[in-house]
């Protein structure tokens, strides 16, 4: 009864964010938007002025139709692998807990943080240093039916014939890992990989680089059949003199293999209808550190739910896949 009302609870806290969207948008009228914009400018002007037209709705309206819903098609993504728990994946999967597409504020900083990531390239290309993917669109395709494309969201399609000579597809068909890397170039006759990461004032301080970087740039190397990567970080803030800086690492064999080892325990325990063993950071006692990542963390802790939903994936007989 648990199970079957926190799936219920679930499902209607889905339709009623459905229609919280739909209020949103319908807040969007002409009348609505003149207002929230006259207090914004009011606060700051003591006086403000509203057109006819706005750019501001404009761009609020554009940002919020790219946006992309939670959709698994069918493969890993090298980012996401480090921290990739099999039985937490099992579980969001049997509970069809799905992440809700973001909001305009964390939207727009995934757009300017890929919008700064194909600067980089283009400075990196413009200098000779990365070389451009051969099988490039951008090569064949005119930019003006890159940039209208409905194939990519608003942004990638004002930046598609840039990223498009810089990146390269990464595939590990074995274990339906597929990506795209910034770029590849070579230093010696040795080819490396370039991973791009911006970072916050926060991150300036230590210069510390993220296990999860790692992985996923040596996924990147494993597919391409390279043992180098350089990780460049931008200070998207600004503060620094000197906004760039670069870390070059070899490929860890290691992490690569722990990625191929979780794929295969998600694989088996998934075509067994069980339960894989609680993640590592859960059986350290560092709870804490999943439960803010993990939307089935209360759930994997709980032996007796735990069995209610394992009985359930046996009588409806639910696919569980990538």
């Amino acid at each position: 009864m648990v199970l079957e009302s926190f799936i219920n609870d679930h499902n209607d806290r889905c339709n009623t964010r459905k229609q919280q969207k739909e209020k949103r948008r319908e807040k969007l009228s002409k009348e609505s938007f003149k207002q929230t914009v006259s207090k914004t400018q009011e606060a700051v002007t003591g006086d403000f002025f509203i057109p006819d037209f706005s750019l501001v709705k404009s761009i609020h309206e554009t940002v919020i139709d790219a946006r992309k819903e939670d959709s698994r098609g069918g493969y890993w993504h090298p980012s996401q692998m480090h921290y990739m728990c099999p039985r937490g994946e099992i579980l969001q999967r049997l509970l069809n807990i799905r992440q809700d597409a973001p909001d305009l504020n964390l939207q727009t900083k995934f757009d300017v943080g890929h919008s700064l990531h194909a600067y980089l390239q283009y400075v990196l290309l413009k200098s000779g240093i990365l070389i451009p993917n051969p099988n490039s669109k951008a090569i064949t395709q005119p930019i003006s039916d890159i940039i209208f494309s409905d194939d990519y969201s608003f942004l990638y399609g004002a930046f598609e014939h840039i990223t498009s000579l810089a990146e390269y597809p990464v595939r590990i068909d074995e274990y339906n890992i597929k990506g795209r890397c910034d770029g590849i170039f070579e230093v010696n006759g040795t080819k490396h990989v370039l991973e791009i990461k911006t970072a916050g004032p926060k991150w300036w301080v230590k210069k510390s680089v993220q296990p999860s970087y790692i992985t996923q740039a040596s996924l990147y190397c494993e597919a391409l059949g390279t043992d180098y990567f350089d990780i460049l970080f931008l200070d998207k803030a600004g503060t620094n003199n000197l906004p760039y800086f670069e870390v070059v690492k070899e490929k860890d064999c290691s992490a690569v293999k722990n990625v191929f080892d979780k794929i295969e325990i998600f694989n088996n325990h998934s075509e067994a209808h069980t339960l894989p063993s609680k993640s590592i950071y859960c059986e350290q006692g560092k709870r804490g550190f999943m439960k803010s990542r993990c939307p089935v963390s209360s759930w994997c802790m709980d032996a007796s739910e735990c069995t209610k939903l394992l009985k359930k994936w046996d009588d409806e007989d639910i696919i569980v896949k990538v």
